[in-house]
C-alpha cells in the first residue's frame, strides 16, 4: 500500500514505527534533515520530496494521485488543509490530517476528511482525570464520544428502575458487569446496587451521568427501613431518647420504637413520655436474646438503624460481656449506632479504606450530611514508613482519591486527611473534633485477645459511632 506523508516530524516518526514492511511511504518536507534521517531509519520510505506540502507541483512530484492514502502531519493547520483539499480534488479517498488548534475542526470535516485534534485529546483526557481521576472513562469517536464504567451506589436513584425509564437521549447502557457475568442489558433490565455499568454516549457522558447518578433526595434511613430502634435495658440509658428524637427531627424516619423488657416498660413510661414530649413511638417487648431479637426485628419490623448505649470499657468487659459491637452489627439488616450524646453532627468523619464497606459509610454519611447540613471529612491512616515501606502511604492516597471520586459523582464536597501511624490511635484522637464517626466493617468475626481495628475504633470512639455493614 502506498501511502504519502506530508510532515516528517514526531508524528510522523511514531507512524512509522508501526506501519509493517508491505507499506511504501512517501514523505514530504520542507527540513532536509528529518527527510534524511527517517529515510535512514525506516525502510518502508522509498521517496522523499523536499518542499512545501501545500504546493501543488511538490505533492505532484510526491506522486499524490497515485496514493492509495494521504497524510497530512505538518505543525501548520493551513498547510495540512491544502494537502487535504488537493487530495480530495485529485483522486484518494483515504485521508487523515492532524489539526493543532480544535477551532480549525470544521474546515477539515467539511472536506469529509478523518481528523485527529492532538491538543483536544489532550485536554479532555486531562480534564477527565482531573474531575474523574479514578473512575474509567475512555474517549472514543476521535474525542467527540466517552465510554463510563461505573459501580451503581445503593443510595443512587437508578436502582431498581428499568433501562428504559432513563429517558437517555445522548447516551445508553452498554453493558452490566453482575455478579461476576457480563449482561448485554434491554430495555425491561432493572439496574441493580452493586453493578458495574457501562454508558457510552457523547463527550458530555460524565456530566450527565454524574447528574444521573446524583440527584435524588437524602434517603436515610429509608433505604433500610422507617423506624429507628432504640435499646433501653437501663434507666441510665433513657438519654438515648434524645439522640433519637434528634435524628426523627433531622432525617426521613418517621418512629421510634423502643426494645425493652416487659417488667421496665411502665417502670420507665414517665420519663419517656417526659423525654420524647409529643413525638409518637411504639414499645416492643424484649422477650429472648437481645442480639437474636435485634437481629430478628432489623428485617420483619422496617427498623432503619438500631440505637445502642456505649458498651463498658476495658479488656474484662471485652472479654466477660455478652457480645462485641461489629459480630451484632454484622448480624442486623441495618447500621447500628452506638450513641454518645454528641449531636448536633455538624461534622461527620468516616475512615476510609477503599473497601466496598468503607465505599458505603461514605455513602451514607454523604446522605446524612445533605439532611443534617453537616460536613464530611475522610480519613486514611497508613502505617509509618520505617515499617511498611512507601507503599502504605501510596495505598493511602490512592484510597483517599477514591473517596474523592465517590463524592464527585454524588456531587458533594468533602474534606480528605492523611495520617500515618496506629490506626486505632489515630482515628480516635481526631475524632474529638467532630461530631459523628461512620464506620464502615468488612470483618465480621472479633479475634478473642486479639485486636479488630473496627472494634477497638467503636469502642474507644468519644462520639456518636455508626457501623455500617450493608
Amino acid at each position: 500500500m502506498k501511502v504519502l506523508i506530508a510532515g516528517a516530524g514526531k508524528v510522523t516518526r511514531e507512524i512509522l514505527r508501526r506501519l509493517g514492511e508491505t507499506w511504501q511511504v512517501t514523505l514530504v518536507d520542507i527540513t532536509p534533515d528529518r527527510l534524511l534521517h527517517l529515510e535512514k531509519d525506516f525502510p518502508q520510505v522509498v521517496k522523499t520530496v523536499l518542499g512545501d506540502a501545500s504546493s501543488s507541483l511538490v505533492l505532484r512530484e510526491a506522486g499524490l494521485t497515485e496514493s492509495h492514502f494521504v497524510v497530512a502531519a505538518t505543525n501548520r493547520d493551513d498547510v495540512n488543509l491544502e494537502v487535504c483539499r488537493q487530495a480530495r480534488e485529485r483522486g484518494p479517498e483515504n485521508i487523515v490530517a492532524m489539526v493543532n488548534d480544535s477551532s480549525n475542526l470544521p474546515a477539515f470535516e467539511d472536506l469529509g476528511v478523518r481528523v485527529v485534534c492532538w491538543s483536544y485529546l489532550a485536554a479532555r483526557e486531562i480534564q477527565l482525570y482531573l474531575e474523574s481521576p479514578n473512575l474509567l472513562v475512555t474517549t472514543v469517536g476521535q474525542g467527540k464520544g466517552e465510554v463510563l464504567e461505573i459501580k451503581v451506589p445503593p443510595t443512587a436513584p437508578v436502582v431498581g428502575r428499568r433501562v428504559r425509564e432513563l429517558s437517555a437521549r445522548n447516551w445508553l447502557v452498554a453493558a452490566i458487569y453482575r455478579g461476576g457475568e457480563l449482561i448485554i442489558p434491554h430495555g425491561d433490565t432493572v439496574i441493580e446496587a452493586g453493578d458495574r455499568a457501562v454508558f457510552i454516549g457523547h463527550s458530555d457522558l460524565y456530566r450527565a451521568i454524574a447528574q444521573l447518578f446524583s440527584h435524588r433526595e437524602p434517603a436515610f434511613p429509608l433505604l433500610y427501613g422507617q423506624k429507628l430502634l432504640v435499646v433501653l435495658r437501663g434507666k441510665g440509658e433513657l438519654s438515648l431518647l434524645k439522640e433519637a428524637t434528634y435524628l426523627l427531627k433531622n432525617t426521613r424516619a418517621q418512629v421510634v420504637a423502643l426494645l425493652m423488657l416487659k417488667e421496665t416498660q411502665r417502670e420507665f413510661d414517665l420519663e419517656i413520655r417526659n423525654l420524647l414530649g409529643a413525638t409518637e413511638y411504639e414499645v416492643l417487648t424484649l422477650e429472648g436474646d437481645l442480639v437474636e431479637e435485634l437481629a430478628r426485628l432489623s428485617v420483619r419490623q422496617s427498623i432503619g438503624s438500631v440505637l445502642l448505649w456505649p458498651p463498658a470499657k476495658g479488656l474484662w468487659s471485652r472479654i466477660l460481656g455478652p457480645w462485641a459491637i461489629i459480630p451484632l452489627a454484622h448480624q442486623l439488616a441495618c447500621p447500628l449506632w452506638v450513641c454518645r450524646q454528641s449531636h448536633p453532627y455538624h461534622r461527620i468523619l468516616i475512615p476510609y479504606n477503599a473497601t466496598s464497606r468503607a465505599s458505603l459509610a461514605l455513602e451514607l454519611a454523604i446522605d446524612l450530611a445533605c439532611q443534617l447540613k453537616a460536613e464530611v471529612s475522610v480519613v486514611t491512616v497508613a502505617e509509618p514508613t520505617f515499617i511498611a515501606g512507601p507503599e502504605s502511604r501510596r495505598w493511602a492516597k490512592e484510597a483517599l482519591d477514591r473517596a474523592q471520586e465517590t463524592a464527585r459523582i454524588l456531587q458533594f464536597a468533602i474534606d480528605v486527611i492523611l495520617l500515618e501511624g496506629n490506626p486505632v490511635k489515630e482515628v480516635v484522637r481526631l475524632a474529638r473534633d467532630f461530631d459523628l464517626l461512620v464506620l464502615g466493617s468488612s470483618t465480621r468475626e472479633v479475634p478473642f485477645l486479639r485486636p479488630h481495628i473496627g472494634e477497638a475504633i467503636v469502642r474507644r470512639s468519644p462520639i456518636t459511632t455508626v457501623v455500617v455493614t450493608s
